[in-house]
Formats: structure tokens, sequence, C-alpha cells
């Protein structure tokens, strides 16, 4: 389990959902919508209270971060979904400040434990997210640290009388048993692995000046006219790696306007909200422009060196997935208080524009119910004292949506392992194959055929001293004993 994702808090709603005897599938999607209609209704809700916005802005910001093109990519990386709770953390240390701000005790240490509770099962659910927002936090503190020191001192003061300071202690002591968990169960890998090298996390790394214009592939109005003009002459693509940008050509060209005049349109604000959206705007720029690759070198490896846990994110380019978040209700501030003033016509195309724009082309089509459960039907009982099985021979065509064909590397991979682990699901017997994000030491299993497949699974299997695994041939839904067995 250290090797992957945890997945707490989507696991408990997929049960609850699962309780009512909805299928799996059903279930997975409806886990999915869930926390995508969370991070809507938080994104309004922090939008009208704390930024002031009017109701049309918050209905473009809210709709804005749920129908980012990149958002379809959550549907095969379902910790992409929980940046739905970035902005319950935001809400919730919002209140946090405005209970300082009252001398508010009581409600401070039940927000402060709340947040702990939220970010610890959010660590235990899927590092990615929780992860990117403490860092977009830390750096939006730094920002503001260098735009008005006297007030985050004046800020800070307020914690350190009427007991304030007992607020982070909640929040720390909710948060300790995840926490000790968490530390538990990835700590061992991260130190058996050392986490991801840089040299691997590079290559997922956005190019500049492509990545910084938001060139969204797989995107309806923007794939076809970039490839054909500015990739093809060089004979290169950005459709393997551009699906990582949540930033949109016109949605980067919004922020980029409001960020360069946001000294201009904030003036009318109070001194503590307009520092709020001045570091938003810092911060987002420049966590934006650090999972930039220059050349061979890339502003993340700074990161990379001295935060902890950097070692674990490999796709960086996720990020911008979470700033799209903040900078939605950079982009709507900006229409309301600065276009708006001009013409109302002009911002509402504007914000109509970018809506628009976000629609993806992204094939989706990767399981069918009926499919699945026709697959699952089609294997037959394991032979008896069969402790644990590997698969051979995995279909060229998907078992579970009719006629797709997968090409090698998805063989190799992806989908002997998925299939390999449907099985085991089903049947209760642990399987030696399986996908993660880190592979253990001593295992490379993948890619279920060639001369030595079986050589290592008997290695791995005699190491590890696993008795009896018997063989599952998934083209032709047979059980055996492999040849090496005598």
């Amino acid at each position: 389990m250290g090797y992957n994702d945890t997945y707490l808090l989507l696991g408990l709603t997929f049960s609850g959902i699962r309780s009512l005897g909805l299928d799996a599938l059903i279930a997975q999607e409806l886990s999915h919508i869930i926390f995508r209609i969370i991070g809507f209704l938080c994104t309004w809700i922090f939008f009208r209270r704390y930024l002031s916005g009017s109701v049309f802005s918050a209905a473009f910001a809210a709709t804005l971060t749920v129908v980012l093109h990149s958002a379809a990519y959550a549907v095969s990386n379902t910790q992409l979904s929980l940046v739905g709770l970035t902005p319950f953390e935001l809400i919730l240390l919002a209140e946090l400040l405005r209970s300082a701000e009252e001398g508010a005790l009581l409600k401070g240490i039940l927000i402060g434990g709340g947040i702990g509770l939220l970010f610890g099962s959010w660590l235990m659910t899927a590092f990615y997210m929780a992860w990117f927002t403490g860092v977009f936090i830390i750096v939006g503190v730094i920002a503001l640290a260098l735009f008005d020191r006297r007030l985050l001192a004046s800020t800070t003061a307020k914690f350190c009388t009427n007991r304030m300071w007992l607020t982070p202690i909640a929040a720390v002591l909710v948060a300790s048993p995840f926490l000790y968990c968490f530390l538990w169960l990835y700590a061992p890998k991260l130190a058996e692995t050392g986490g991801q090298p840089f040299s691997e996390i590079v290559r997922f790394l956005l190019p500049f000046p492509g990545g910084f214009l938001g060139l969204a592939g797989e995107n309806w109005l923007w794939s076809d006219l970039i490839n054909a003009t500015i990739y093809a002459p060089s004979q290169g693509t950005f459709l393997e790696i551009s699906g990582y940008s949540a930033f949109t050509p016109l949605m980067t060209i919004c922020f980029v306007a409001a960020a360069i005049s946001v000294n201009w349109w904030t003036r009318g604000l109070s001194r503590s909200l307009r520092a709020a959206i001045i570091c938003a705007v810092i911060a987002i720029s420049t966590l934006y422009i650090a999972q930039m690759r220059f050349g061979s070198v890339s502003p993340w490896e700074i990161i990379y060196q001295i935060v902890p846990g950097a070692a674990a994110i490999r796709v960086v380019n996720r990020i911008s997935l979470l700033l799209a978040l903040p900078a939605a209700c950079v982009i709507a501030l900006w229409l309301q208080l600065r276009v708006a003033k001009y013409s109302i016509i002009i911002a509402f195309l504007l914000g109509l524009s970018v809506i628009l724009e976000q629609y993806s082309t992204l094939d989706m089509a990767r399981m069918e119910t009926g499919s699945i459960a026709r697959f699952i039907d089609s294997i037959p009982s394991p032979p008896e004292n069969c402790k644990s099985f590997y698969i051979i021979d995995p279909p060229a065509i998907s078992p579970f949506w009719p006629g797709r064909v997968y090409d090698q590397d998805s063989l190799t991979w992806i989908n002997g392992d998925v299939m390999a682990m449907i099985v085991a699901s089903e049947i209760n017997l642990p399987t030696i194959n399986g996908h993660a994000s880190y592979l253990p030491n001593g295992w490379f299993l993948k890619g279920a055929f060639g001369e030595d497949y079986r050589r290592r699974i008997a290695d791995y299997a005699q190491t590890h001293q696993l008795s009896d695994p018997c063989e599952l041939n998934l083209t032709e839904r047979r059980w055996s004993w492999p040849l090496f067995r005598e």
C-alpha cells in the first residue's frame, strides 16, 4: 500500500454508496461526482463569503473549476478529483483567521481541529493534491511576508494573544493520528526507493514557452491548430504531456492580464483582501513558472531539494489543476471589478469563452459495466490449493470495452495488471501482478509475456516464500500450474 495512494476518503465514500447496492463502477463515478460537487460549492462559498464577489462571478469561478480541460484526466487518475477539497481547506483557514481577528477561542479551536481532520484524512487519501495545497499556502505566506510584512506580523500577533495559540495546536493534535499512520506507511517506502529522481520528474514538466501559453492537447478548439502550426514543423507533439496543463490559452491570457494589473483593480478593496488577492497571484504565478522546463533545467528543482515530500511527486504538472482554482477566482474578480466597469457584455463574452474553450476531446470510453461482468463470469474457479496467482497472455483486445485494441505500452504497463487485480478482488485470491506509482525493489513483472517472464515469477515467488502460485491465461480463461512448479 505504501507504493500508492490509500484513498481513505474516497474509499469511505465508495463503500457507503456500495452499501446501497449500487454497481462498483457507478459507485466509483458517484464518488468522483461528490468531490466535484464539494469543490463547486466550496469555491462558490469561498468566493461569495471571503472575496465579496457577485453571484454571477461566483457562478463563473465555481463552474470553471469543475469543467477545466484537465479535469477529464481525473477519470483515470482518481486522486485528482480530491482537488475539490482545496477550496474547503481555504474556507477553514479563512475562518481560522476570522476567529483570531475576533478573539473567538472556542471557535478557533473547533476550526483548527477541522483543519487537522481534513488535512490528515486528505493525506491518507491522495498525497498529490494535499501536498500541492500545502506548498501553495506556504508560497502564499512567503509572498505576504514580501508584500506586506506588517499585515503578516499583526496577523501572527493575534494568534499569540487570548490563548489563540491553542488553535494550531488543536489542528496538530487532531491530525496527529493520521500523520502517524501516514509516516508509518510511507516513510519506509520513501527510504527504500529514495523517491523519484529529478531526472524522471523533468520528463513530465511542460516545456517553456509552450507550457506557459497553456497549449492544451486533446482540446476541441486548440489541439489541431497547435500541433499543425507549432509542433508539426519540429516533428514534435504536445499531446503527450499537455493534458496535465489546466490553463487553456484564453484562460492564460485572462489570468496574465489580471495579474499584470492586479495592483490597480484591487485598490478599492480592504487591505487584507487586497493583500490576499495579490499574494494569491504571486503564488499562482511562481508555482506555474516553477513547473516549467527550460531546456533540461527547471526551477522546480529548488522545491525538490528543500520541501519535504517533493521526491514523491512525479507528475509535477498536475499542480496546475490546483492552481486553476484560485486562478479562476482571480479571473472572476478581474472580470467583475475591471472589465465589467467598461462593458458588462465584454466581461460576459470573455467569461463564456473561457468556459467554452475547456471542452476536452479525451476519449474516456475505457470500461463498460456489462463487459466487466462478462469478463468476471468467464473466469473459472482457481485450482484447489492455489494460494496466489499470476497472469499470462493478456488479450490484445480489451475485455472491458468492445473493439478497443491495446497498444504495446498499455499491454506492458497497465492493462494486464488491471485485469489481474479485478480477478483477484472478485475471487478473493492474491495476485503477484499489480500496478503502482513505484515498483517495489526486486519486482519487475510488467508485461505478461516474454521468454523469461515465468522465470521472473519463479524467482520472485521463491524470494518472498510464496508457495504454489498458479497461472491464469487471460486470453484462454484457463487456470494451470506453471511449468516451473516441478
